[in-house]
């Protein structure tokens, strides 16, 4: 029976031969190969950067098992942003009146950030390892993604490199983390989270779409293009459910990072334009600053993009095999078929839109990029 259900999940590796094991032979598969095989939810992220999701406390379930402690990896590290934000005492410092007011908005949006990402991180927690088990249990198993995850790579160094003007900052050390960087830690963090459980659900939709743009060269298999039409439909709601868990720390995010741009091109132009002396090491740091912040809206949207358009290729995949049949004359009850699968899945495209507020797509990028100079350029005029 072992070796009999070893060879069935070779077989289940292969989109191919999916629909040919019934259901129960499917369960039974699972089963062994959970068993024999510890497998991870997180199939592609780095273990350094889970340990990192675990003390910013974004990932707070067991990949293995459901133990309490996984819940105090953060611990430590909010009750150090609650001492900061407790011991703050803006009026120390010697501002003119409307950077005390925009450092005043500044501490309490952090404050807010802090409780809901916390609040928000422990109660999706249990919802995503369930949707993250049946992703892992997918007809298409996960693959190893070998090339560089480039918008890792941007966003980690971007951050690295904020972490390293630290100790040079005019306002200390534990002020300016507070202040300026602790918002972008949660922010690039909980995108990298979303990139990484995004990943694996893209590679799902192209290996659908590579078998799909296989079929007008060979045998056309109506019953293999009703399941993988299927299997496109289960992917999508579940992709939308991952996403929606995302909702309030995404418009969260999106909120205070409104705020941080305005704030801080406003405090550069301000510094240029009264010739206070800094040193170039201070620019340096706020363009970088500016740069994690730009590239963090990008990479944001880009890669729900990037899903969308992976979804949206399949059903341009299956009219172009609709077409390939009835240019040639060759259309019968299995082709005319093609076109409800093919209005089915234009009817389940996906869309991103935070608690029903917005849509994120290269046209929010345009609004919230016009919005932002349009707040700078009323500061300007207010006070310079």
């Amino acid at each position: 029976m072992l070796f009999i259900c070893l060879k069935q999940i070779r077989d289940l590796r292969d989109i191919n031969n999916y629909v040919r094991i019934n259901t129960n032979q499917i369960v039974t598969v699972q089963l062994v190969f959970i068993l024999l095989t510890k497998m991870s939810l997180l199939v592609n992220t780095p273990k350094y950067l889970k340990y990192v999701y675990k003390l910013s406390g974004i990932l707070q379930f067991s990949e293995t098992d459901s133990s309490v402690y996984q819940r105090l990896w953060c611990l430590p590290f909010y009750g150090y942003l609650i001492y900061l934000c407790v011991n703050y005492n803006i009026s120390e410092y010697k501002t003119k009146q409307v950077f005390l007011l925009i450092d005043k908005f500044t501490n309490l949006a952090n404050m807010l950030m802090i409780i809901i990402y916390f609040i928000s991180c422990h109660r999706r927690s249990n919802n995503l390892k369930n949707l993250l088990t049946e992703v892992s249990n997918f007809g298409i198993f996960n693959l190893k993604i070998s090339k560089r995850n480039w918008s890792r790579i941007i966003l980690l160094t971007l951050l690295l490199l904020c972490l390293c003007y630290l100790p040079i900052q005019r306002n200390g050390l534990q002020k300016t983390f507070y202040i300026y960087l602790s918002p972008n830690l949660f922010q690039c963090l909980d995108l990298l989270f979303l990139n990484d459980l995004l990943n694996p659900i893209t590679i799902k939709f192209q290996q659908i779409n590579r078998i799909l743009k296989k079929q007008k060269s060979s045998i056309l298999c109506m019953q293999q293009i009703q399941n993988l039409s299927h299997l496109h439909h289960d992917l999508v709601n579940l992709t939308t459910k991952i996403v929606n868990n995302f909702d309030v720390t995404i418009t969260v995010a999106l909120a205070v990072w409104f705020e941080s741009m305005i704030e801080t091109i406003y405090y550069l132009i301000f510094l240029t334009k009264n010739d206070t002396k800094h040193s170039y090491v201070f620019y340096f740091s706020n363009f970088t600053l500016l740069l994690l912040c730009y590239s963090w809206l990008f990479i944001l949207i880009g890669t729900l993009a990037n899903v969308k358009s992976e979804t949206d290729r399949t059903s341009t995949h299956i009219h172009d095999i609709w077409n390939f049949y009835a240019c040639n004359r060759k259309i019968d009850a299995r082709i005319r078929n093609l076109e409800f699968v093919s209005l089915q899945l234009l009817n389940t495209k996906l869309k991103f839109t935070p608690m029903n507020l917005f849509t994120l797509d290269w046209s929010f990028c345009h609004l919230i990029m016009a919005s932002i100079a349009t707040y700078v350029v009323i500061l300007v005029q207010f006070y310079i």
